[in-house]
């Protein structure tokens, strides 16, 4: 059963002290509460007060930290591109100095011979894939290195050894899609360039090129010469921009 509410009901027979007594602990009251709701909004504006000022110092803090990292990924970005360039130009400086030191052999290979031995020699082989299934370009230079510049002439033949179906196999001149011509001649009183294309057969796998020639002088054989070179050695993978 539920207890019935109190409540204070004055009657003509309560005293006026009580009356007095009642009201003062009333407004005791109401102003502890006030008193109370005072201190706890002053609290929660510090509160929300600090808040916002450690929100403030975090959102600038942040800020500074974005800005800074900007900046060391500009200077990461700077000093890679700076190194990257340094090595580009190290790189094209290597292959400028490697192309004239080849020219400088050539020519002295050419013009003076005296600081190599005498005779007839090949140099500069080299073998690129054209764009068509198992077509290649030869390039080479036939030099002489006699002192005084002198008629040279022969014939020289190329042989590309390797093998076929797990055996050993040949592509001398004369045969299909490989100097069809048989060997080459040549005649020269300083050089001469060889710059042909060639087919190999399916399933060949190269291994060494063979260059052989007798060299005359005028009409005297000066005697025989050869030169292998592996494959490896000659081939350059990248395609050639000569059809």
């Amino acid at each position: 059963m539920a207890k019935p509410s109190k409540f204070f009901v004055f009657t003509s027979h309560q005293k006026p002290r009580d009356l007095g007594v009642f009201s003062i602990v009333a407004v005791v009251m109401m102003l502890f509460g006030y008193l109370i709701a005072s201190y706890q909004k002053q609290a929660l504006e510090l509160k929300l007060e600090n808040e916002s000022h450690t929100r403030t110092v975090l959102e600038q803090e942040n800020q500074r930290l974005h800005t800074r990292l900007s900046e060391l990924e500009v200077s990461e970005i700077l000093a890679t591109n700076k190194r990257e360039n340094t090595e580009a130009e190290l790189r094209t400086l290597q292959g400028q100095v490697l192309k004239l030191e080849e020219q400088l052999s050539f020519y002295q290979r050419v013009m003076a011979p005296e600081k190599t031995q005498d005779g007839f020699f090949i140099d500069s082989v080299q073998i690129t894939p054209k764009a068509s299934e198992n077509a290649y370009r030869l390039q080479a230079l036939l030099l002489q290195q006699y002192s005084q510049k002198v008629l040279l002439k022969g014939a020289l033949k190329i042989v590309i050894k390797g093998s076929k179906g797990g055996k050993p196999y040949w592509l001398a001149p004369g045969e299909t899609g490989f100097l069809p011509d048989g060997p080459i001649a040549w005649r020269f009183r300083y050089f001469q360039a060889l710059d042909f294309s060639f087919t190999l057969p399916v399933d060949f796998i190269p291994e060494q090129v063979v260059f052989s020639s007798d060299v005359y002088k005028w009409k005297t054989n000066q005697g025989y010469y050869e030169l292998t070179l592996s494959w490896p050695e000659v081939f350059n993978g990248t395609e050639d921009e000569v059809q």
